[in-house]
């Protein structure tokens, strides 16, 4: 999600791009999918108010000896980022199942462009 100026997310916002869960077979069984990519990105100020949820989780294994998918990764990228309550869930955790890291999750506070225009040269 892209903005030129400003988004505010109110409390019943929700963004979920997690992974799908492994099929089971009596024979063989699948792994889960890996979480998906959330990128949020303003101009201007994101605003999350309380309430707001944002996961991106890995898959469950299907059955013994597959694995679970990976977390995925959320990023918000704002010139400020407003969140009413520290406990807005972010949840890129992984799925069931040997190997399944945990995503990743960033906040960043871009710095916005600026420039100066010299009288003398134009």
């Amino acid at each position: 999600m892209v903005a030129v100026n400003d988004i505010v997310l109110g409390p019943n916002a929700s963004f979920d791009t997690s992974g799908g869960h492994g099929g089971y077979s009596s024979h063989r069984s699948g792994g889960g999918g890996s979480g998906g990519s959330l990128v949020i990105v303003a101009g201007g100020s994101i605003v999350v108010h309380a309430g707001a949820h944002f996961a991106s989780r890995g898959g469950y294994a299907g059955g013994d000896g597959a694995g679970g998918g990976g977390g995925g990764r959320i990023r918000l990228a704002a010139e400020s980022l407003d969140m009413e309550d520290d406990t807005v869930p972010f949840d890129v955790s992984g799925g069931n199942g040997g190997g399944a890291e945990s995503g990743t999750i960033q906040r960043l506070r871009r710095v916005p462009l600026s420039y100066r225009v010299d009288v003398n040269r134009g």
